[in-house]
């Protein structure tokens, strides 16, 4: 049996929110927490023995709440304000930060006599955590992503015990990017761009690439976290300035950083950085060898390329998609169509729905493809979906801006439902007969041949739908083999290369080299295009 006893009686004025932002409020709340602790954690006994009482202790969850649960706390407060896409670009979001922090400056000082952080505040000063960005801030701020990124690689780079207590402070507010207990939107953090973080990666165990993992990384093991530790030092004493003097210390360090070295790359396109965050933590120490005061010359680091992945998006592609998906420019059926080409296969970035929201699987790729969220931005939930949208996307109707903005704003979060068949941005699989009731949104799309589907009367047979096809299109998802099927030598003999052609045009965003490239979002769907399509074909 778990005793609790009952909770002092003004425990909701003594952790009231402004409370916390004041050491000596902060503690009376924690200690008058502390007797019921079991109440808020996962202890079903406890709860169901003493479930009067865990009632009066409810107010304590602010210690630990989220964004969404307890927005007033200053934690949440913290990690709202002070991440990094927070700051990108906005001085009186940076001001409103720093202002939240100054009571915790003592928190981070590396002056021991100044400093506040002993073991009695040491959880106090755990909400402020976030604050710690602040010491890697310029006085410039953070311009844009590619800064934003640096801060956070800034801020763990350093592997010393002291170093990834500071990294693992700034990387706070985007634990649910690398946690699969939680999820970024269910707790708060929509405001949050987990791509600035990968950095963090060094933390958590089996670093993810947020390019490539299909789930968010789980908490580090200590074991592993040891490991990746470990390495870090041993890199770092063998590639101190002190080891590369030596013919044979550099010789050493080399041997041991050949392969990363495109993390420090000078030239763009040669470096790394973004695709092995992770990896370039850990030989952070390696830089020495490239940048350093005893660094090798170039002709001796010609290995700066091992592990680099090419760079699929031309340096314009964010400014193609800017261009033409302004909501100035979808005002028009031309317009519209222009935008929804370069984004179909990425749609699943900016749904709000969060059975195909992909954005934690995607964060770099779907931050490319951030204007997209134009498409769906203004969509509204029916209830009699099929009757209103069949009768503000007729033909006729779509032809006018108004019209065209009324279909819109009802499609909006359907038009996963005309996505590539076999995408993650395709959502029949989810929504099912839901997609049925969208069905007249096909109008939006057939300016550019439209969707790929299954006609009703002839289920074996695959082909692009035109206008006067639509009323056959069936949301039903085909066979995985069903492109290896249609471009089938048995098949293209007794049917022709039809059916074979119209998937392979589907699957074109896989031989993109710029913008509207689903190579990354999609692997699965693009290999079996990279087998069976040709990129002529497509």
């Amino acid at each position: 049996f778990v005793s609790v006893p009952p909770a002092v009686s003004n425990i909701v004025e003594i952790c009231a929110p402004e409370s916390l932002d004041d050491k000596d409020g902060y503690n009376m709340c924690k200690n008058a927490c502390d007797p019921g602790e079991c109440c808020l954690e996962p202890i079903e006994a406890c709860r169901v023995e003493n479930s009067d009482i865990c009632s009066e202790y409810e107010v304590c969850k602010i210690l630990h709440g989220t964004p969404k649960s307890h927005p007033s706390s200053i934690e949440s407060q913290i990690v709202t304000k002070c991440n990094t896409n927070a700051l990108v670009g906005d001085d009186s979001q940076a001001q409103e930060c720093k202002d939240l922090c100054q009571p915790a400056a003592c928190c981070f000082t590396s002056n021991k006599d100044d400093s506040c952080n002993t073991p009695d505040n040491e959880a106090w000063c755990s909400q402020y955590a976030a604050c710690q960005l602040l010491d890697h801030v310029g006085d410039d701020g953070i311009n844009n992503n590619k800064e934003a990124q640096d801060v956070v690689q800034s801020a763990c780079s350093d592997t010393s015990s002291k170093g990834l207590i500071a990294c693992s402070n700034v990387c706070a507010p985007a634990n649910c990017c690398f946690d699969g207990s939680l999820d970024c939107t269910e707790t708060g953090m929509d405001n949050l761009r987990c791509s600035h973080y990968e950095a963090c990666g060094i933390l958590y165990d089996h670093d993810k690439n947020p390019n490539t993992t299909t789930k968010p990384n789980p908490v580090a093991t200590e074991s592993d976290q040891k490991s990746s530790l470990e390495l870090a030092m041993h890199i770092s004493n063998v590639c101190s300035n002190e080891s590369i003097q030596t013919t044979e210390g550099s010789d050493d360090c080399l041997n041991l950083c050949e392969d990363n070295l495109c993390c420090f790359a000078d030239d763009e396109e040669v470096n790394c950085l973004k695709d092995h965050g992770e990896k370039c933590v850990v030989y952070a120490a390696c830089d020495n060898i490239v940048h350093g005061e005893y660094a090798l010359k170039p002709e001796d680091t010609s290995s700066q390329t091992s592990n680099n992945i090419p760079v699929e998006n031309p340096k314009s592609y964010n400014e193609e998609l800017t261009e033409k998906c302004q909501q100035a420019k979808i005002t028009t059926l031309e317009g519209f169509n222009e935008c929804l080409d370069l984004c179909k296969a990425h749609l699943c970035c900016s749904t709000t729905d969060k059975r195909e929201n992909c954005y934690n699987d995607h964060p770099n790729e779907c931050d490319d493809y951030a204007p997209c969220a134009v498409l769906t931005a203004h969509s509204s939930s029916l209830s009699n979906a099929e009757d209103i949208v069949d009768g503000v996307c007729d033909v006729e109707s779509i032809k006018t801006r108004e019209g065209l903005n009324e279909c819109q704003s009802v499609c909006g979060e359907h038009l996963c439902c005309f996505s590539p068949i076999g995408t993650k941005s395709n959502c029949v699989d989810t929504l099912g007969e839901e997609c049925s009731k969208y069905h007249s949104c096909i109008h939006l799309t057939l300016a550019t041949g439209g969707p790929v589907g299954i006609r009703k009367d002839e289920p074996n047979s695959i082909s692009s739908l035109n206008e006067s096809e639509s009323e056959g299109f069936d949301y039903k998802i085909p066979e995985q083999d069903s492109l290896g099927f249609s471009c089938s030598e048995e098949h293209i003999a007794e049917a022709g290369e039809t059916d074979c052609d119209n998937m392979c045009n589907e699957r074109s965003c896989c031989f993109e080299e710029g913008v509207g490239n689903c190579k990354v979002t999609d692997k699965d769907f693009c290999v079996s295009a990279e087998t069976f399509c040709s990129e002529d074909s497509s």
